[in-house]
């Protein structure tokens, strides 16, 4: 599931935005596992950049069975 929005405050300041993976890998033996993969808007980064590097990174992962 890929999620995009911006902040309302809260860990970071209102209005940054982010983009956000996040994937069920299903069971394991502690329990259920999720992947989560994102980047932040913070004015440091590029994030229009960090975004194309995400989209990228979640199209070639590849995940194991089971």
């Amino acid at each position: 599931m890929r999620i995009e929005r911006a902040s309302i405050g809260g860990l970071w300041p209102e209005g940054v935005r982010s983009t956000a993976y996040v994937v069920d890998l299903g069971a394991g033996d502690e329990g259920p596992r999720t992947l989560v993969v994102n980047t932040v808007g913070l004015p440091q980064f590029d994030y229009a950049r960090n975004v194309r590097v995400l989209d990228r990174m979640i199209e070639t992962v590849t995940l194991p069975d089971g």
